[in-house]
């Protein structure tokens, strides 16, 4: 196969330092990490109740036999990875910890292989900060599936941008990582399936050999998705649902709104000059009739970097980028951790073919002024002192950690008391799938977790209107006709309370 050809080089790269520098490294993995921290630690939720009493009966050697319940597939690397971490510290703290470290490394790659350091680091730091609801995997223990595919896909963008053939020896290695990968998910198979498209159009001179090894590596690659993935009802209209839901979960609020608006006017600036004031006023055209329609304009700025990767003839950019966007309606849970893949994926490719020349010491002299406010903050944040204003945008994290942690210490004096466990826990609120649920966006009422995990963790079964029940609810909500048992109050979110009704025994 022959490398691509130079071209489109209107807007050629200015580096500044090809060393890696520390301070605009750091910038990359700080708005995310800065979010990380803190939140961190989270107690048990969501399907930590469910996986926990399986992993304390499972041995390791289980791991690569056994299928976790609720898990919809076969995944025996990401819950063996579970297992040990698990184990090691008696809890999902470690494995936090490791999802934390797998999201850094991600953007560690896009940073040290990208010609405009500078930016990259800019534009991750906002996206990383700002769209981090996407990120809330980091605190689940199921969370261990994502980061390994987060560097897989960060490596998979790398190559696919170089515009250079693979060997024959690299796309074997390349196939060895994909089926590694796809033992903590097969999305893996669906990134790896987009390079070998893309790659048919990126280069047109194809040897026969050549041929044969891609179509080769495609059809095992299908026929280890459809070992790993069972046939599942499919609905149509659930999953549209669901992948709009989880791109407008990802962007919660105006800032975001104009952070997707200005990111996708910067990708059209820098794609075409000849084209560039069309682009410009169709971007905002659109941007307006998306606001009209309560569209996130996330979806202009996807479809504004897979246009600059088109006129590029980035093809297996474009194919990535394209199999990436397509996660949230594959799932269709309306989860807004699937969109976070694409947006890393933008964040490379915005920077792209970009002729900026930015600084290298005014660039490291404002990071290391924007560190000192921000780790004022966290530690602010970590004595639970409330900041005027700044308190707003870190309360949402702050106020799910604590829920996590107010549901713990009623469970646990549930369990200590022989007397109420005569009782069953109820939660009053549903926290079932974004696409299910009504409460995504005000989330005060809202559980960790939901009645089935619940019950499962328990072991309880459902009982009779009539039966002794004890309702939990978050965030100072009351029961008509409830009378307070005892009740976890809480600074980010008001107290969660367990109620008896009046009358019921």
């Amino acid at each position: 196969m022959k490398s691509l050809p130079e071209k489109h080089t209107l807007f050629r790269i200015k580096q500044n330092d090809t060393s890696p520098d520390m301070p605009l490294l750091a910038l990359s993995i700080a708005g995310v990490s800065f979010c990380f921290f803190v939140g961190f630690p989270f107690g048990n939720h969501q399907e930590s109740y469910m996986w926990l009493p399986q992993l304390e009966k499972m041995s390791l050697s289980e791991c690569f036999t056994r299928q976790v319940q609720p898990v919809a597939n076969y995944r025996p690397l990401g819950i063996a990875t579970a297992w040990i971490s698990y184990h090691l510290s008696s809890g999902i703290y470690l494995q936090q910890i490791l999802n934390w470290m797998f999201a850094a490394v991600s953007f560690v790659i896009l940073f040290l292989h990208s010609r405009q350091r500078a930016l990259l680091a800019s534009v991750a730091f906002i996206a990383g900060a700002g769209f981090f609801s996407g990120y809330i995997y980091l605190f689940h223990l199921h969370g261990v599936f994502y980061g390994p595919l987060q560097v897989y896909l960060a490596i998979l963008t790398v190559m696919a941008s170089k515009g250079t053939s693979v060997s024959t020896k690299q796309m074997f290695l390349l196939f060895g990582g994909t089926v590694v990968v796809s033992f903590f998910h097969p999305f893996a198979l669906m990134l790896f399936l987009a390079f070998i498209a893309g790659s048919f159009f990126d280069f047109r001179s194809f040897k026969r050999s050549d041929k044969f090894l891609f179509l080769f590596l495609g059809a095992l690659t299908v026929g280890l998705w459809y070992f790993l993935v069972p046939s599942l009802p499919f609905e149509k209209d659930l999953a549209v649902k669901g992948w709009l839901l989880s791109y407008t979960l990802t962007e919660v609020n105006t800032l975001l709104s104009l952070v997707s608006f200005i990111f996708a006017e910067f990708v059209v600036w820098h794609t075409s000059a000849k084209s560039r004031t069309f682009s410009l006023t169709a971007v905002f055209i659109v941007s307006i009739f998306f606001i009209m329609a309560h569209l996130p304009l996330l979806f202009i700025w996807i479809a504004a970097c897979g246009w600059k990767m088109a006129v590029l003839r980035q093809w297996r950019m474009f194919s990535i980028l394209i199999a990436a966007s397509a996660f949230p309606f594959a799932t269709a849970t309306g989860s807004p951790t699937y969109v976070l893949f694409v947006i890393m994926v933008g964040i490379f490719c915005t920077c792209m073919n970009v002729s900026i020349k930015i600084p290298a010491r005014k660039m490291k002299t404002a990071c290391w002024i924007l560190f000192i406010p921000l780790a004022i903050v966290l530690f602010l944040s970590l004595v639970n002192y409330r900041i005027p204003v700044l308190s707003r945008f870190i309360s949402p994290i702050l106020a799910e950690k604590e829920k996590t942690f107010q549901l713990e210490k009623i469970i646990s004096r549930y369990q200590d008391s022989t007397a109420v466990r005569t009782y069953r826990l109820q939660l009053v609120d549903s926290a079932n799938y974004p696409v299910h649920s009504r409460n995504n966006i005000a989330r005060s009422h809202r559980p960790p977790t939901n009645q089935f995990f619940l019950d499962q963790y328990l072991h309880q079964t459902p009982v009779a209107a009539a039966g002794k029940i004890f309702l939990i609810t978050f965030g100072d909500q009351t029961v008509e006709g409830g009378k307070i048992v005892w009740k976890e109050k809480g600074m980010w979110n008001g107290s969660a309370c367990v109620f008896r009704i009046s009358g019921v025994q």
